[in-house]
């Protein structure tokens, strides 16, 4: 017996007493990482999770883009158990569905482990949970309110609005200049459903509006009547663009770019996308809403990954997760892979986009937030929003009528679900 025969068959002795746990070690952790995202950010994601993989030995992470109907697929894919390891999603009922099903993990553990509560946001940790547990990792926050065209607003004279009155005040100003105060489009329902939850905040406050989209409460209540007497009232005062119930989002935001409109109630994006579409951005800026309540609440959302129940390698999935949210990474590649963030401390460059920094300190200082309704109802009941929204704008309805119509939406939502 040669001596290389003897040292190879003493080597596969020793293999072979090993425990099957040792050998597992030396394998690869896969985690495929799903999202929505498409076009070129396909490249940037791929290049982070390289950087990661390279840093990490023991694990590799796959990019699986999911473009197209992101939130159907994945639904199909995570409760037939055969989805990703970690996938992006939204808050409230987006995030939900996957809770009550028991499709994802409960990140309590992971929390404490890697301290997360002092790296992230505190009101989007808040976001991410329910029936007090946390059940994802907030990536990225984004707040919505009324952005405008500062030159435009110069022009007029105009000062920023401390109160509700002061906002229509405001409104009937820029309306007997022949201008539309705030350009808003009906199509889809997203749009117009940011401003009718401003209403909401503004005629019921923070604790009877989070009742409401809780469902804990009755919708035929004066309240949410005033909610709806105001969008009636805007669309009576032409406050908002002729014909809008059928104009696309897109198209409204152009009103105010001609020089058209006023105003938009939009997000945190506003900046980027100004720059995207070729105009110059030194002839936007934006204001906080005024509620006439306290606290004072923004309209805002994050975004955030979940890791599937069905994780093989869940430990390595939150390794990879703690490596995303720590600011050097965050840095490195925000406004590449990385469309926005959830982490403390991370704002992009003040040269290139000063009012997202601007934006940036309030998403970081805010104590409380109220969820778009697309996210704070269930599906089910979003479709009934939307409705209800559209026919009080296009006066089909009466404000009392829509907060009966909610209601009955509501008792047969909760009727099917029992």
């Amino acid at each position: 017996m040669s001596i290389k025969f003897k040292i190879f068959l003493s080597i596969l002795i020793l293999l072979s007493l090993l425990p099957i746990s040792s050998l597992n070690a030396q394998q690869v952790a896969e985690i495929r990482f799903a999202h929505p995202w498409g076009g070129e950010r396909i490249a940037y994601i791929d290049a982070m999770l390289d950087d990661f993989n390279k840093t990490h030995p023991g694990i590799k992470v796959i990019n699986q883009p999911m473009p197209g109907a992101y939130s159907e697929a994945l639904q199909v894919a995570v409760f037939a158990g055969t989805g990703p390891d970690l996938f992006q999603n939204w808050g409230g009922e987006m995030a939900g569905v996957f809770i009550d099903a028991n499709a994802v993990e409960n990140l309590d553990r992971y929390y404490t482990k890697y301290n997360w509560y002092k790296i992230l946001i505190p009101w989007l940790i808040k976001a991410t949970m329910k029936n007090g547990k946390t059940w994802g990792v907030p990536h990225s926050s984004y707040g919505m309110s009324f952005w405008y065209r500062s030159d435009i607003w110069k022009n007029l004279g105009l000062k920023e609005p401390t109160t509700f009155t002061e906002l229509e005040s405001l409104n009937k100003k820029v309306k007997s200049q022949g201008i539309i105060p705030v350009a808003v489009g009906g199509i889809l329902g997203f749009n117009l459903m940011r401003l009718v939850d401003y209403f909401f905040e503004v005629s019921c406050g923070p604790k009877l509006h989070d009742d409401l989209k809780a469902l804990k409460v009755s919708w035929d209540r004066p309240e949410v009547v005033k909610a709806y007497s105001l969008l009636a009232e805007w669309t009576k005062n032409g406050w908002l663009p002729p014909g809008y119930p059928t104009m696309k989002a897109a198209d409204a935001q152009m009103l105010m770019h001609q020089g058209l409109a006023l105003m938009v109630f939009e997000g945190t994006w506003m900046e980027a996308s100004i720059i995207a579409d070729g105009f110059d951005p030194k002839k936007y800026d934006f204001f906080v809403h005024p509620t006439d309540h306290e606290p004072l609440r923004i309209s805002a959302f994050p975004e955030q990954f979940q890791m599937a129940s069905s994780c093989k390698n869940k430990d390595a999935a939150a390794e990879f997760l703690n490596w995303v949210i720590q600011p050097e990474t965050q840095k490195k590649y925000y406004g590449t892979a990385l469309q926005s963030t959830a982490t403390r401390g991370v704002e992009p460059d003040p040269a290139k986009l000063p009012l997202t920094v601007k934006w940036r300190k309030i998403l970081e200082e805010i104590k409380d937030t109220y969820p778009p309704a697309d996210q704070a109802l269930p599906p089910e009941v979003v479709d009934g929003y939307y409705e209800v929204q559209d026919a009080v704008a296009i006066g089909k309805i009466t404000p009392e009528q829509a907060a009966k119509r909610m209601q009955v939406v509501i008792t047969s939502f909760k009727a099917k679900k029992k």
